[in-house]
C-alpha cells in the first residue's frame, strides 16, 4: 500500500507537494519509472516487416527484472487475460502440462505478437545511454506473418510501445 499526501504551506514559500511513505512491505509498481525506446527495423530484410520494435527497460526492483519471456508466471485471472496473437507462444502452451491460472509471461502481456525478447540492455546492440546497465529489457517486432510497414508504420510501434510500458507499469495488476 502506498500513502499520498499533499501538504501545501499558505503564505509560505516552502511548498511540499508529495510525501510519499511505503506502508509494510508491498510495492507499487506504478512508483516505478521505466523506460521505453523504439528501434527502426534495418536489419531484417527476408519478409515485410513493420517499422521497427518497441523496448521497455525496468530496473532491479521490478518483480519481472531478470525473468526470460517464457516463464511460466501465476496471473490472478487467466480468462482476463487478452489473446495478443502470439500463435507460437499459445502452441507450445497449449501442448504442456497445464496449472489452470499459469501462463507464459509472454502471452500474460498484452503486446503485438507477444514479448519476443527479454535481456540485459549490455547484451544487445541498439540501447540509448540512458538506460542503466543493471535493468532488463523487454521487446517486442512487428516481423509476424502479416506484419508490414503500412500495418506498423512508426506512430503505431510508438504506440504499442507506450500500451506495452502501461502493461508492465501496472504488472501487480495481472500477477498473482
Amino acid at each position: 500500500m502506498v500513502l499520498i499526501q499533499q501538504v501545501i504551506f499558505s503564505g509560505s514559500s516552502q511548498k511540499i507537494l508529495e510525501v510519499i511513505s511505503y506502508i509494510g512491505q508491498s510495492l507499487n509498481i506504478n512508483i516505478m519509472k521505466l523506460k521505453s525506446f523504439t528501434v527502426e527495423n534495418t536489419w531484417w530484410e527476408y519478409s515485410p516487416h513493420g517499422w521497427g520494435n518497441g523496448y521497455v527497460a525496468v530496473p532491479p526492483k521490478h518483480p519481472l527484472h531478470g525473468m526470460d519471456y517464457d516463464k511460466i508466471v501465476k496471473v490472478k485471472n487467466e480468462n482476463s487475460i487478452k489473446f495478443n496473437e502470439n500463435w507460437i507462444g499459445l502452441f507450445c502452451h497449449s501442448i504442456g502440462n497445464r496449472t489452470e491460472g499459469e501462463i507464459p509471461l509472454d502471452l500474460a502481456i498484452n503486446v503485438h505478437g507477444g514479448i519476443t525478447l527479454a535481456r540485459a540492455p549490455k547484451d544487445m546492440k541498439y540501447v540509448p545511454s540512458c538506460i542503466p546497465s543493471d535493468w532488463w529489457v523487454f521487446g517486442f517486432d512487428t516481423c509476424h506473418a502479416d506484419d508490414d510497414i503500412l500495418s506498423w508504420p512508426k506512430e503505431r510501434v510508438r504506440s504499442e510501445t507506450k500500451k506495452f510500458k502501461r502493461e508492465l507499469e501496472n504488472i501487480d495488476k495481472i500477477l498473482a
